[in-house]
């Protein structure tokens, strides 16, 4: 009985830290509205605004690859009792060993902030910047709560 709880406990855990990251990079995207008085040696708006992205940039960055430990760290733990993976982009992958397959979400991972980073410097691309990170974190969330669903089941 020891080893169900121990398991149910460590997946809270895993929530808890997961929420922490979403909350952290929606505030980190959504400031709240500054009402500071325009001081003659305050920094210029343009270098906030900077600072602002690189903030929303990092965070997303950082529950991208949070998102995606999760999710592979689920599917290695499911692997071990005979389960099937049925996602059709991570199928090629999922029988490779265990350090393989964390390196190569890792570098998928890399590769969707580079673009996310490349696309926030293209003047024709900036505002959609934010959407490769989004995608990524949606598709491993939706894949690891699905993993604890079949295994719950």
């Amino acid at each position: 009985m020891a080893g169900p709880t121990r398991v149910f406990a460590g997946r809270r855990l895993i929530y808890f830290v997961l929420c922490i990251l979403m909350c952290a990079s929606f505030l980190a995207a959504f400031p709240a509205p500054s009402c500071s008085q325009e001081l003659p040696d305050a920094p210029k708006p343009k270098l906030i605004a900077r600072a602002r992205k690189r903030k929303v940039f990092l965070a997303l960055g950082a529950a991208v690859y949070a998102a995606s430990f999760l999710d592979m760290h689920e599917w290695i733990a499911d692997r071990s009792h005979g389960h099937k993976e049925v996602d059709p982009l991570a199928k090629p992958f999922a029988q490779w060993p265990a350090p393989a397959y964390y390196a190569a979400g890792l570098a998928l991972d890399t590769g969707v902030n580079f673009l996310s980073y490349k696309m926030g410097k293209s003047r024709r691309w900036r505002k959609w910047r934010h959407l490769p990170q989004l995608i990524a974190i949606a598709g491993n969330l939706y894949g690891y709560f699905s993993s604890c669903y079949r295994t719950a089941h």
